[in-house]
């Protein structure tokens, strides 16, 4: 019997495409991605079905009366690890789909959600990947997944956590229109990443709150941002997507501890405040900066306990603020030239 393969071995990489209808070749230089092991699942999502016509059969279907369908689903990547310096972006530009990028160093990225302004027409504009992985050879085992966007994506911190638990997490899932198997990959050669530049590491991440109470450097408990692009595909041709409509939704969840300062956040809520949170780590204009600002009002009750201590659950939902301009905003100095805004 040959040797059992262990999800350590699974390689990801990925190259960002030209345009939604030209994904990367098996032969390409992938970008490694530091994943979680056991984390990547790929899904086909094929469909099968059973053609309800008359028949002297019983009610077990029958093999010749089956239709597989493997165009139409779309298909899927889940992955988890830990935020990097290097691809952060690449996720959040996938996410949002909307990044402007200083021409110097150190590259610095604002990243928003298109939606702010426009309806994105995916067959002619957006930013879309190819994911390669391999386990057992990059000769035989090669999976492709062509054409994907981020459909969702948690980006979290838990700052009280000890070890690796305390630095920044990504997880979710990359939707794509066509996923083949059995791919050789052996052609390109591919570029490493190195397990370096995370967040909350040395360099601390802080959080802001205004226009709910206004709190500077407050202490917080977790933050977490999800982002669910809720992607479903459009104009099939012979079942492939030609395209892809989003219908995203953003939400923000913090936890303080309840004190004299944070407790008046509740008022905020009753009274339906739209405000800000904004997570923040090392300076503008310098490598390793990252913000992350959102703004929207407070959708379910703050007042939550742990069992033993009172706490603050701040429950933003997020909204086009039309005094920022902005909705939600990423900010990135990364020290990595992509080339943004292109496409």
């Amino acid at each position: 019997m040959a040797a059992e393969i262990t999800s350590r071995q699974r390689v990801v990489g990925v190259l960002q495409q030209t345009n939604f209808a030209t994904p990367m070749a098996v032969t390409d230089n992938y970008e490694t991605l530091n994943y979680n092991a056991g984390s990547v699942i790929f899904n086909p999502n094929t469909i099968i079905n059973n053609f309800d016509v008359t028949s002297t059969s019983g009610l077990v279907p029958k093999e010749s009366r089956n239709y597989t369908d493997t165009a139409s689903g779309l298909k899927s990547m889940a992955f988890a690890g830990l935020a990097t310096r290097k691809h952060l972006a690449l996720h959040f530009v996938s996410a949002l789909q909307n990044v402007t990028e200083v021409a110097t160093t150190p590259f610095q990225k604002i990243i928003t959600p298109v939606y702010n302004s426009t309806i994105l027409d995916t067959s002619a504009a957006g930013y879309y990947h190819t994911l390669a992985s391999y386990a057992n050879s990059n000769s035989t085992d090669g999976v492709l997944l062509k054409t994907a966007v981020i459909g969702d994506m948690t980006y979290s911190l838990t700052p009280n956590a000890e070890g690796i638990a305390r630095l920044a997490q990504i997880s979710g899932n990359w939707i794509g229109a066509t996923i083949l198997a059995n791919q050789d990959l052996s052609g390109g050669t591919w570029v490493a990443e190195s397990l370096a530049d995370f967040y909350n590491d040395a360099t601390a991440c802080t959080l802001n709150i205004s226009g709910y109470t206004d709190l500077t450097g407050v202490c917080f408990k977790n933050y977490s941002l999800q982002i669910n692009n809720n992607v479903v595909s459009d104009c099939r041709t012979a079942g492939v997507p030609a395209s892809y409509k989003f219908s995203p939704s953003f939400t923000v969840s913090v936890t303080l501890p309840y004190n004299s300062t944070t407790y008046s956040i509740f008022e905020d809520y009753r009274a339906g405040t739209v405000g800000g949170i904004e997570l923040t780590s090392g300076s503008t204009g310098a490598a390793g900066f990252l913000n992350i600002i959102s703004y929207g009002r407070l959708t379910a009750t703050p007042h939550g306990t742990d069992g033993q201590y009172e706490s603050i659950v701040l429950s933003q939902t997020v909204e086009l603020n039309t005094s920022a301009a902005k909705s939600l905003q990423v900010t990135i100095a990364d020290a990595n030239d992509r080339n943004y805004p292109a496409p």
